[in-house]
């Protein structure tokens, strides 16, 4: 699918819901067979998101059994663990209009 479309990677899934979960769960687990093995997570860890940037798919990434987590400012970041963000959650139509820049998040 990369080398057709001419991107770095790409992921073929049954919709945007399988895509958003699919992320999540390979940011979670990576390539380890015993982190995948332990999905869903328990809300041990969370899913960064810009509070205004809030989406429908939220629940693609509570199944793989992370908290989302909304913030406003970029200083909100400063008050979570990294340990427990296990990634970013960014709409990329919505970056322009948003209060936080892709930059700071």
């Amino acid at each position: 699918m990369a080398v057709l479309t001419g991107a770095e990677w790409g992921l073929v899934t049954t919709g945007s819901a399988a895509a958003v979960s699919q992320a999540v769960a390979a940011c979670v687990a990576g390539n380890d067979p015993e982190k995948m093995l332990k999905i869903p997570l328990r809300g041990e860890k969370m899913v960064v998101v810009a509070a205004d940037q809030r989406m429908a798919y939220e629940h693609a990434i509570r199944a793989v059994g992370c908290m989302v987590r909304p913030i406003g400012r970029a200083s909100d970041l400063d008050q979570i663990e990294i340990g427990k963000i296990a990634a970013v959650c960014v709409v990329a139509s919505d970056i322009p209009k948003s209060v936080l820049s892709f930059e700071q998040m």
